[in-house]
């Protein structure tokens, strides 16, 4: 599994309903927390845990930023 893109300069621009739907699933199936990155510096970070795999693709596809990572139920370790 990757980790998240670093920071680009460039953001995609939602359109509103976009933004609406991205809106709600953070509302509903997300966080937003105040962490950091190894240089210290305080970034926002927001999550959003799901097992419906078309609602993890669609946020990816929207904002073209972010990772999806892979958490076995009951998975031996």
């Amino acid at each position: 599994m990757h980790g998240p893109k670093p920071f680009s300069s460039s953001v995609r621009q939602l359109s509103q309903v976009e933004g609406a739907w991205i809106g709600a699933v953070i509302e509903c199936e997300g966080s937003i927390v105040r962490g950091s990155n190894r240089s210290h510096w305080d970034q926002p970070q927001v999550s959003v845990v799901s097992t419906e795999v078309e609602t993890l693709a669609t946020c990816l596809r929207l904002t073209q930023a972010g990772s999806v990572g892979y958490r076995g139920i009951g998975v031996n370790k």
